[in-house]
């Protein structure tokens, strides 16, 4: 039976004593996480609707689901039955939600929402464009969703635990002085973070609170003479005190709010993010701005980038056992979308290091595929076969790097638009891995790269080509990404992207082919300093989908190197059969 309508009518109940038109469901939580530990999920609890990027707007006699073009299919199907209207943002002619409560709503008509979920950045923009149709934006301080919900999971116990220096390959002790140094050139006195990968890079340290990221539930604020981490005390053992201790002063998780007004009645100038503090902590006055700990975490030290190549032969190893499982299996008909993701796992699980998955992975046959962040179920489930394609994006979490990788295979056949499509893909995929660009290039100068092979073909993809990359954190991270819709952030040494261009057939299939990049000096050229990337992933491309006539000359040299230096990477740690295996699906093309 469907939940779904049930729960809004309760909520509408609610509403109605609080004397708000509309309430405001977001996907976030008090840290902005974008895998939203379960306590905070109440999005997906309210809606039915299970992907990671998507806000929902309830008013007493509508409810509506905004949602980007990697989940359109997905909210289609969960939505069904729900009374709940999807909305494609970003498809021409949709209107974004506050046009939709401005058109709506009434003159004077209040819009409910939590303080300790909403940014402030959201929050200055929906207000702004609610004032202007004389629609109020309130706070409401008890989120009435609680108390419907009532059989919400409990808050994460699980322990902190250290990663080291040598790991981290810096120093508590530097990485303070670092932010410091760029809180005096802001004249800030106070810096606030609640950005929990911020807070584990920030003080060398790692938890198992949400669920893909290894990160905590804490706060963190820095001044010029102290530190601090707003964390449940039962989370912190005695190795933790022992790291932090001179330099990170512990506090109860719950008094953030009163360190912040303490902060206030000394007339303190205090630096917080606007897009990643929520609506209740950020001051009205100071410093608001992108954080120091965001654009210092992502350049990494020599340490990280080692930690992310070695990370990569480790994964190339299980990539390597699962593809040949793969070819032996699928055309038995043994293999289904979750047992292929589970024998993945399984492959991962051998390796050195392995925490667990970066992300749920995709496992995506046919017409699933199409769906490019489809997320398997045992009703969803289906057989791979040998007539479409099988997509699968996946990651792991090692000890020292983040990995994510995506292949595309065909075990039968192919349609010729397939192949066309594939090489198409794959000539935007080395378009940006052959890439010069001079320093101060961001995201949206290189982007063109990957799209113009499938521009050429009158087609495109929907999502941005690339996104950062955490060391041993988030698989997502800011500020840098490829994308049309990329922040003004320039790339710079160190910096670890994605390059994941794309092609999806609605209802038929799905090609993406991803590997990660670090960011590193092209010497090369001469006259103005040059950037480059070199390919930190381990893992054959598959060449059976590759049309070679539509390939250059320099591309078809550049996959014939990345094989070479995938076998080189690999074969040492790889016994006979697979080693046999991988020289034959590294010929030269």
């Amino acid at each position: 039976m469907n939940q779904i309508p049930s729960r809004i009518d309760a909520l509408r109940a609610l509403m109605h004593d609080l004397r708000i038109s509309a309430f405001l469901v977001p996907s976030t939580d008090a840290h902005q996480n974008e895998y939203v530990p379960a306590w905070w999920r109440r999005r997906e609890w309210l809606t039915g609707f299970t992907g990671s990027a998507g806000d929902a707007v309830v008013t007493l006699d509508d409810a509506r689901l905004w949602t980007d073009s990697r989940y359109y299919l997905q909210a289609e199907e969960q939505l069904v039955n729900s009374g709940i209207t999807l909305m494609k943002s970003g498809t021409p002619g949709v209107l974004k939600m506050s046009e939709w409560l401005g058109s709506t709503l009434g003159k004077g008509d209040r819009v409910g929402f939590d303080p300790d979920v909403l940014s402030r950045k959201t929050y200055n923009e929906l207000s702004e464009d609610l004032a202007s149709e004389y629609v109020e934006l309130i706070p409401v301080e008890e989120n009435p969703i609680d108390e419907i919900w009532t059989e919400r999971p409990g808050v994460s116990s699980r322990p902190v635990r250290v990663l080291g220096e040598a790991s981290a390959g810096e120093p508590v002790r530097d990485k303070l002085n670092r932010v410091r140094e760029r809180m005096h050139t802001e004249g800030a006195d106070v810096h606030v973070s609640s950005s929990l990968d911020g807070i584990a890079w920030l003080f060398n340290l790692r938890g198992e609170d949400v669920d893909y990221n290894p990160v905590f539930l804490s706060h963190a604020a820095v001044s010029m003479e102290s530190a601090y981490m707003f964390i449940a005390e039962d989370k912190v053992d005695s190795s933790v005190r022992a790291e932090l201790e001179g330099l990170v002063e512990l506090r109860p998780y719950g008094e953030i709010s009163d360190f912040l007004q303490d902060c206030q009645a000394q007339q303190l100038r205090v630096w917080a993010d606007p897009a990643a503090v929520s609506h209740r902590l950020a001051p009205e006055t100071g410093v608001l701005s992108r954080s120091p700990v965001t654009e210092l975490k992502a350049v990494k030290n020599p340490v990280e980038l080692n930690g992310f190549r070695r990370a990569h032969v480790e994964d190339g190893i299980a990539m390597v056992e699962f593809i040949r499982w793969l070819e032996e299996q699928v055309p038995q008909g043994q293999v289904t979308e979750v047992s292929a993701a589970e024998y993945l796992l399984r492959c991962r699980q051998k390796r050195d290091g392995f925490v667990g998955p970066s992300f749920n992975t995709i496992s995506s046959y046919g017409p699933h595929g199409a769906m490019n962040h489809y997320a398997v179920t045992e009703d969803s489930n289906i057989p791979l076969g040998r007539d479409s394609l099988y997509l699968v994006d996946s990651g792991g979490q090692y000890e020292f790097g983040t990995t994510d990788i995506t292949r595309t295979f065909c075990f039968g056949d192919p349609s010729p638009q397939q192949v066309e499509m594939y090489t198409r893909v794959l000539k935007g995929h080395i378009g940006i891995a052959t890439l010069s660009f001079p320093q101060g290039t961001d995201g949206k100068q290189i982007d063109l790269a990957a799209r113009r092979p499938l521009w050429d073909a009158g087609k495109n993809f929907g999502h941005g080509t690339g996104h950062g990359i955490g060391h041993y954190l988030n698989v997502h991270e800011g500020p840098v990404s490829i994308s049309p819709r990329s922040q003004d952030v320039a790339f710079a040494v160190g910096h670890v992207v994605s390059n994941e261009p794309g092609y999806y057939e609605d209802g038929d299939y799905g090609i993406r082919i991803e590997n990660l990049l670090a960011v590193v000096p092209d010497d090369d050229t001469s006259g103005l300093p040059f950037l480059k990337f070199e390919n930190l992933t381990r893992c054959p491309i598959a060449t059976n989908l590759i049309d070679v006539g539509l390939l250059d000359a320099t591309e078809r040299a550049w996959i014939n190197a990345f094989h070479q230096t995938v076998d080189e990477a690999l074969t040492e740690h790889l016994d006979d059969s697979s080693r046999h295996w991988l020289s034959e699906r590294t010929q030269l093309l």
